[in-house]
């Protein structure tokens, strides 16, 4: 999140035109340059005469070019305007820019870039010189979203409902006989007597072939007391 002095409302629009989100998509997937090591000042010693005597040369920050992580993440300008957001107070000259990703420092970055481009473009677009970067972006560590809590819920609540309803619909459309009143008194019907459960009913060749193998074990038997 970053913050910008302006002079109207105007500026707000400038930030999501490719005049700006192209340069800023340029810069993220420029080279970077990181420093290897820092800058190492001279050393000196005083002698017994009292002069002063260098001991060691100084040495200069050494840098190397780094290619940019945001090279193969498919950013472009019209990706970079769906992830920003601007919002100000009223009455006030000062507005933030909100990025959204799924990474935070991708969001940070993108962000502090944005600040940059614009501060340094608005000059030649508005022929303004007053802008200036109230504070840089950081990068929040909380994800915004998806609530988890919220989604939650949200799910136990239509799942409650769901279930509430689809036991509803069963009741209201369940037509099978549940009491032997409601054929006596409701349709007015003759009650015959009542049938018990009935289990499985074999099959008449399961009986047969029962019969058979019983009939012949038994004549096995008869033959061995012969």
């Amino acid at each position: 999140m970053f913050g910008l002095i302006l002079q109207s409302t105007t500026y707000k629009d400038i930030i999501t035109r490719p005049i700006i989100l192209n340069a800023v998509v340029k810069e993220l997937n420029s080279p970077r340059k990181v420093q290897v090591s820092p800058a190492v000042p001279a050393k000196y010693e005083v002698d017994a005469l009292g002069q002063q005597i260098q001991t060691s040369p100084a040495r200069e920050a050494v840098y190397k070019m780094m290619p940019s992580a945001y090279r193969n993440q498919g950013l472009d300008a019209k990706t970079i305007a769906s992830m920003i957001s601007i919002s100000n107070q009223t009455n006030s000259q000062v507005f933030s820019v909100n990025v959204k990703s799924r990474d935070a420092k991708m969001s940070q970055d993108v962000a502090n870039v944005i600040a940059n481009v614009f501060k340094t473009k608005i000059s030649s677009i508005m022929a303004v010189s007053n802008v200036s970067i109230v504070s840089k972006a950081t990068k929040n560590t909380v994800p915004v979203s998806p609530n988890v809590k919220l989604i939650t819920l949200a799910g136990f609540v239509l799942g409650v409902v769901t279930a509430f309803g689809w036991g509803l619909i069963k009741d209201l459309t369940d037509r099978t006989v549940k009491d032997l009143t409601f054929l006596t008194e409701e349709l007015n019907l003759t009650n015959l007597g009542i049938i018990n459960y009935i289990g499985k009913i074999p099959d008449l060749k399961e009986v047969l072939a029962e019969e058979g193998q019983q009939k012949q074990t038994s004549e096995s038997r008869s033959n061995r007391r012969i």
